[in-house]
């Protein structure tokens, strides 16, 4: 009969043991794998040396990367269906649009969005988000997933290799001396390949330089956050692929709150934009003469268009939360649906407004990036309304699907239309056509590197050039010079496999 333990005594809980398949250890070397990726293209050193960042090659070649993982170490256990698909596709779509344009501002929203929607389709597609991808509370859902992903599986390559065999572990042992081996016949060879083509000594570009500045203390300060991020990488791998003790899918339903509030908050807003609304018909789409008062109609009409737009914003989550929240079906809810549907009439006017003061503003000064994607939030915002106006009368009708997909296809067309280079061509066409007395090349020349093209049609009209700052470079034409020879410099020293790849299908498409 076995004793039992004393009421002083304590028995700390037994771990079960570790034992991990071929599978988990390939997991293992990918999640190396993965982390040398991102400390090669997202790391601190590579931030501060590249001028065109983030790495269009080393973005796509990394999302490639992490979602192939997940899929081959799932194997038949990925979910597939049409929501997975669709994001996936997404993700892939704008990390490719990372290797064709040279965009360092498109490129950092892609990696954001790709951040945000890749957390939610990891888990889409290890079947952990369940049918609860279509709610809106998917993003609490995953943030608190990734969270438990990164840590709860932290030390299970050590446990594991505590319980392996004398035979597995000199296996492992004669694997690591093949590592070792390699490492520097990889070297030499990269060395070579280097010396043989111009655009591959590019991408390697850095690690003659590391090789030879790298100290002791440096390189295992390296080797630390590289094991560190492999074991958050394996972490995550690992918890996906395990079998669910619940179903994290299951979302509670919204509790029915009084009307009350509501109408009191809707009412307000409708009588203050009433009041906005008559303003706009009187002075802005009316007779402009009545505000000169303002400081003159082009001040007036040509002001006001990012604040109109967060007001747009502020309504659509008002309407809303309005229709989640209140299920009344009496006198009262039809009250809030009538409150909501005029609050979405003048959302609409407000909008119209911004959009009409943006194109006075733009037509005067020029495309900028943040007046192009002002355009471009318009234009969601207007979509998202006509969705919501379906949610007034449809309570059962699903919003958030409706937002991932219009801001994600919206997103998609908007970037894949190259708008650097859009951006220069308007600003060229305008001081071509006379429409604009000066261009600012100097802006254009920080943009990105596709505003070049747009640039060298400017020079090559011989056209006589007013650029901003012309009191400091008299000369227009010598300083749109000096500015083109600038992009090419740049794009020469940065020069790698993306920038090769492009100009050949530039040129092949001719």
């Amino acid at each position: 009969m076995n004793e039992m333990p004393s009421s002083g005594e304590y028995t700390a809980p037994q771990k079960s043991a570790v034992h991990f398949t071929a599978r988990d250890w390939g997991a293992l070397a990918m999640a190396v794998a993965l982390s040398l990726l991102w400390f090669w293209n997202f790391g601190f050193s590579a931030l501060s040396e590249r001028v065109y960042l983030p790495s269009g090659l080393g973005t796509m070649i990394f999302v490639f990367a992490l979602f192939g993982a997940e899929i081959v170490y799932l194997g038949k256990k990925t979910v597939w269906n049409k929501t997975t698909a669709l994001l996936l596709a997404a993700c892939l779509l704008m990390a490719v649009n990372c290797f064709v344009y040279i965009s360092y501002w498109v490129a950092v929203i892609n990696c954001l969005i790709i951040f945000c929607v890749g957390t939610m389709e990891i888990f889409a597609l290890s079947g952990r988000l369940d049918k609860s991808v279509c709610d809106f509370r998917v993003v609490g859902n995953s943030i608190s997933l990734g969270l438990r992903a990164l840590f709860i599986n932290f030390g299970k390559p050590f446990r594991a290799l505590g319980t392996m065999g004398k035979g597995k572990r000199k296996s492992l042992l004669y694997a690591l001396i093949g590592i070792v081996i390699a490492l520097p016949v990889l070297i030499l060879v990269i060395s070579l390949l280097s010396s043989a083509d111009a655009v591959f000594r590019n991408v390697f570009s850095g690690l003659g330089d590391w090789l030879k500045n790298i100290g002791i203390g440096a390189a295992l300060r390296r080797v630390i956050r590289t094991a560190v991020l492999a074991l958050m990488f394996f972490s995550s791998l690992y918890f996906l692929a395990q079998p669910r003790k619940e179903k994290p899918g299951h979302i509670p339903g919204s509790t029915a709150l009084p009307a009350i509030p509501y109408i009191i908050i809707l009412t307000l807003l409708n009588v203050l934009y009433a009041l906005f609304v008559a303003i706009q018909f009187a002075f802005l789409f009316g007779n402009r003469e009545t505000a000169a008062m303002n400081g003159g109609y082009a001040e007036y009409a040509r002001s006001g268009f990012f604040q109109l737009t967060a007001v747009a914003i502020i309504n659509l989550a008002a309407v809303l939360l309005t229709s989640v929240s209140v299920r009344s079906r009496d006198k009262i809810g039809a009250a809030v649906k009538l409150l909501s549907i005029l609050l979405v009439l003048f959302t609409a006017v407000i909008l119209a407004s911004a959009a009409y003061r943006m194109s006075l503003y733009v037509s005067t000064y020029g495309l900028s990036v943040l007046r192009l994607l002002t355009f471009w939030a318009m234009a969601v915002i207007a979509l998202l309304l006509a969705a919501a106006t379906v949610k007034i009368f449809k309570k059962n009708f699903r919003f958030w699907p409706v937002l991932l997909s219009v801001v994600l296809a919206c997103w998609l067309i908007f970037s894949w239309s190259n708008p650097d280079a859009r951006i220069a061509e308007y600003n060229v066409d305008m001081y071509l056509g006379g429409a604009a007395d000066e261009i600012d090349l100097q802006y254009l020349s920080t943009v990105s590197p596709e505003t070049l093209p747009a640039l060298e049609r400017l020079y090559a009209s011989g056209v006589d050039i007013k650029a901003s700052g012309d009191s400091i470079t008299p000369d227009g034409r010598m300083f749109l010079c000096d500015v083109t020879e600038g992009i090419r410099s740049r794009l020469s020293a940065t020069m790698n496999i993306r920038e090769a790849t492009v100009t050949a299908l530039k040129y092949a498409m001719r």
